[in-house]
């Protein structure tokens, strides 16, 4: 299971960062018909970039590259998050 930023004593990266966000809406309790409510993936980036700031980055302005994707819906939700510095990140394309 991913740990918190508090739990790996991560501490803010300088320079550009590149970072992706995979959000994970709430599963309903039982199934049924009803779509499943979820929040708008621009927000979730802008609200997570914020709180961010001085845990990750120093400021969400270092962000040179953002990567968001809507994963399938799981138990209570979440939002992972992975960031890296700019010339560490490998596109796969």
């Amino acid at each position: 299971f991913p740990v918190t930023i508090h739990q790996a004593k991560v501490k803010p990266i300088s320079g550009d960062v590149v970072v992706k966000y995979t959000y994970h809406p709430k599963a309903p309790k039982r199934a049924s018909k009803a779509p499943v409510r979820r929040l708008d993936l621009g927000n979730v980036e802008k609200v997570a970039s914020d709180a961010l700031n001085g845990l990750a980055w120093y400021d969400d302005k270092q962000i040179v590259r953002i990567v968001l994707e809507l994963g399938k819906p799981v138990l209570n939700g979440c939002l992972i998050v992975e960031w890296d510095h700019a010339g560490d990140i490998h596109d796969d394309h």
